[in-house]
């Protein structure tokens, strides 16, 4: 008996396999999440947001407007910035009357340690915003297998109502681009 490979895949949502079971060596399309998260975790990680809540209590929410209007500062301006707070702090004669120095040293001397915090913050964001992206992916994958078994089982339509449900997340079609509209 001759080995023939289609070259069709099992888990092609466009392929309707007719057989009552998977073939034996299909295995899930992708699984790289694996994991529990436990109330009593989700409490403790409420508890340590909160406390560094506590902890930055002087942290903004700045409205779309607030940022629009804000002066502009990033890493390009670090040495000018720090060029400026030694030249206050070493010359307080050359300040224009009303200069604030003593905030202008405060907000130096917050400026390290909240980037550093902020990158801590950061860092913990990309990788929750990755787990969540990936495990949002081993879903679907898991779920167009789902969708393939059920549509390859449905014999006598024991499973319509299923398959006729997944089948309209497939008839919205392809997304299209949201487009900016130009001035």
């Amino acid at each position: 008996m001759a080995n023939f490979d289609s070259g069709v895949l099992w888990d092609d949502p466009s392929v309707h396999y007719d057989a009552l079971v998977a073939p034996p060596n299909h295995t899930m399309s992708q699984n790289k999440i694996s994991a529990v998260l436990a109330a009593a975790a989700l409490t403790n990680i409420n508890t340590a947001i909160a406390t560094i809540r506590t902890n930055l209590p002087f942290l903004l929410h700045l409205s779309d407007e607030e940022r629009k209007v804000m002066i502009k500062s990033g890493d390009s301006s670090a040495g000018f910035i720090q060029q400026s707070l030694l030249f206050a702090a070493q010359s307080p004669e050359a300040m224009l009357a009303g200069f604030p120095a003593a905030e202008f040293a405060k907000d130096g001397a917050l400026l390290t340690p909240l980037q550093t915090a902020c990158n801590l913050v950061a860092q913990l964001h990309s990788d929750c915003t990755d787990t969540l992206m990936t495990l949002n992916s081993d879903l679907m994958a898991q779920s167009l297998d789902v969708y393939a078994g059920a549509r390859a089982n449905n014999r006598g339509g024991n499973y319509s109502a299923y398959v006729d449900t997944a089948k309209a997340h497939f008839a919205k079609g392809p997304r299209t681009p949201k487009t900016t509209p130009t001035p």
